[in-house]
């Protein structure tokens, strides 16, 4: 199947030629029949050779804009009705930019109306206008409801369809309606991207998998298509709640907020633009902005966008902005949410100080491969790269900071400080081999192969086999292998001149099981013969590794292990 949206002036014929293409007739609102014009989204179809072509046909005056931009989501062509007698208007100009911007590439410009013109149809003004866009295929056609031959017109239509290059598009359906019919049940329907799925359907509002009952498309089983289609879905009973119009159903579950970062098409210097309401249209729904912030690099312009609310997008899917006071669009393409507020605001310090980057690394820390140059040193974390010398410098910060970082806590540190979000910490934490997160804590990984033993009995010796221990001084040690001998729990330090082995460790441990659950300072003191100089560190060390936890402000402990 493929799918065509109308487009155009009001009253230029959209609907006339829809209707005398496929005997059916779109406007069936008893307001659109009394006032001559489309409202809301229309739906027809039209077969060649057992293949179905369906038509949304669209509104085309500017109070039902909203409805327009719908009728134009995951459309593979545009028919462009311009009235002959009439030319370009003021609503072929919105439509046209509109569609442009939303990256729209194949267009039949269909003249309408040649009957009440005498003279053949300039088309000077249009190719002028057309050139202007780069890599638009298109193609013109004339219609008279009174002298044209449907069929004729049918072969020219399928004929152009046939030369199109419809690109494999993003896993999408953006629902138009949401009804019930009685026998049946609620049904939603909406056109499906290409490469949309019908066996794995998400609801990402809801977080919710879709449970459904039947597929179609054009009153006949789903028949997968290799462009847009138009479906009906009708939902089982199961389902807890049920998209509406402007939704968004797709094949995996997505994260959404309200602050995107994206791709424009062109420069975003216009002050007029920028100044006064602006509404995002993506897909069948619309959506507030609350601020637009541009960054400039030498090849593209970039953008953060704030919405009015939070919503689902899919990576690299296609939207247009409009200026609702000026008339003026923008397009671009969805890259990434941004959930951290540090980053946030550096992007934002960024846009005020008018930098120019190079490539996105200059702001983002980590980018996913798709977003990311082939020629840009990197070292990749599953679907993620960053910048090698970046992770150098993150491993050896951790693992010198280690203490210090789990006092604020892994995530709140790397946020802050490296502008990277929870959903590559731990694969992160993973790619530096001997590091590992646990509950937003890092710990260093145990490599018994770096231990030196030579030290470690000469330490062992000095400290002798009393728990009463002496205090030594391990700076005429090598720094790294007295390092190691921490990470691998050979020594441990119970305060800045005490320090223990493991085999005093394991004593305290021993001494521990012969103490009830819960004990008091004195109980373990008492046990283990120690003075208070040695005992409070040994249980605040205790402590900290959750073999105790203190349970009041007198020091009383309680086993844990």
């Amino acid at each position: 199947m493929t799918v065509l949206a109308t487009a155009g002036h009001v009253d230029h014929g959209k609907s006339t030629f829809v209707s005398f293409l496929t005997s059916q007739e779109t406007d069936r609102l008893p307001e659109e029949k009394n006032r001559g014009l489309t409202i809301n989204l229309g739906y027809t179809f039209f077969n060649h050779k057992n293949q179905t072509y369906s038509i949304v046909d669209v509104p085309g005056h500017s109070d039902f804009f909203k409805n327009t931009m719908s009728g134009f989501s995951n459309a593979d062509l545009i028919l462009f009705i311009i009235d002959a007698s009439q030319g370009w208007s003021a609503q072929s100009e919105q439509h046209f930019n509109a569609l442009t911007e939303l990256g729209k590439k194949n267009f039949i410009f269909v003249y309408t109306k040649t009957d009440l013109i005498n003279s053949p149809i300039d088309t000077d003004d249009l190719d002028e206008r057309l050139k202007k866009i780069d890599n638009l295929n298109y193609t013109v056609i004339k219609f008279s409801i009174k002298d044209s031959n449907k069929n004729e017109l049918v072969e020219q239509i399928v004929s152009f369809i046939k030369s199109c290059n419809f690109k494999n598009k993003i896993s999408s359906m953006w629902i138009d309606r949401s009804f019930s019919l009685e026998g049946v049940g609620t049904v939603i329907t909406g056109t499906a991207s290409s490469s949309f799925k019908t066996d794995n359907i998400y609801y990402p509002i809801e977080n919710a998998k879709l449970e459904i009952k039947e597929i179609q498309n054009i009153n006949k089983s789903y028949i997968k298509s290799i462009n847009s289609k138009r479906i009906a879905l009708s939902l089982k009973k199961s389902n807890k709640n049920i998209p509406k119009r402007g939704d968004l159903i797709s094949n995996r579950n997505i994260e959404f907020t309200n602050l995107i970062f994206v791709k424009f098409n062109k420069e975003l210097g216009n002050k007029n633009f920028t100044k006064g309401t602006k509404r995002l249209f993506i897909g069948t729904t619309s959506i507030l902005i609350k601020n637009i912030w541009g960054i400039k690099s030498k090849k593209f312009q970039y953008g953060l966008i704030e919405l009015k609310k939070e919503m689902p997008f899919l990576k690299k899917e296609n939207f247009v902005i409009q200026n609702t006071e000026n008339n003026l669009f923008l397009g671009g393409k969805f890259y990434f949410f941004i959930n951290n507020q540090s980053l946030k605001k550096k992007v934002i310090n960024s846009s005020k100080n008018k930098i120019v980057i190079n490539s996105l690394f200059e702001l983002f820390n980590a980018l996913e491969k798709d977003f990311t140059e082939k020629d840009e040193a990197t070292f990749e974390i599953n679907n993620w790269r960053i910048k090698e010398e970046l992770k150098d410098e993150i491993e050896k910060d951790i693992k010198e900071n280690y203490k210090k970082i789990n006092k604020s806590g892994f995530e709140n540190y790397m946020g802050n400080k490296y502008f990277l979000d929870s959903n590559l910490l731990e694969k992160l934490v993973e790619s530096l081999g001997d590091l590992q997160l646990i509950n937003d804590q890092i710990k260093l990984k145990k490599n018994e192969k770096m231990v030196d033993i030579e030290i470690y009995e000469e330490v062992k010796e000095l400290l002798g086999p009393s728990l009463d221990v002496n205090e030594i001084s391990l700076h005429k040690y090598d720094k790294e292998k007295i390092k190691s001998l921490f990470i691998n729990e050979r020594i441990y330090r119970i305060s800045k001149n005490l320090i223990i082995t493991d085999f005093h460790f394991n004593q305290i441990l021993e001494t521990l099981k012969s103490l009830p659950v819960e004990f008091s300072v004195s109980d373990f003191k008492e046990k283990t013969k120690l003075s208070r100089k040695y005992t409070i560190p040994i249980l605040e060390l205790l402590d900290k590794k959750l073999i105790t936890a203190k349970i009041d402000g007198g020091g009383k402990r309680k086993k844990l292990l």
